[in-house]
């Protein structure tokens, strides 16, 4: 028969699986945005869920794409653009430069 008087124990913690319910979701961690603009292939196919801080200077918040990018040479600097679908453009596709990505992935999780 077991002891009564033993304090009971709790269950152990659930090891992470790195994915966050969509209550917890966090935005992209600096070696995940990393990884997605030195690959930018990995963008696309994807739906992202930007939601910026309310002190950073952008209007926009929701869902957005990479619908394709580019890399050329110009004047002698490696340029990329993208083509992002945002959720309120109603399917206009806006150009965005690296940095413009770069940020809207900062403050992004999966959609």
């Amino acid at each position: 028969m077991p002891d009564s008087t033993q304090p009971q124990q709790a269950p152990p913690a659930t090891p992470s699986t790195g994915h966050s319910s969509t209550d917890e979701a966090e935005a992209f961690s600096a070696d995940q945005v990393a990884e997605f603009m030195n690959n930018p292939h990995m963008l696309l196919g994807k739906r992202f869920l930007h939601s910026p801080p309310p002190d950073e200077d952008q209007e926009f918040k929701g869902t957005w794409e990479v619908e394709s990018y580019s890399t050329r040479v110009r004047e002698g600097r490696v340029n990329q653009e993208f083509l992002v679908l945002t959720e309120d453009m109603h399917g206009a596709v806006l150009p965005m430069g690296r940095e413009e990505v770069e940020f809207m992935l900062t403050y992004s999780t999966y959609a």
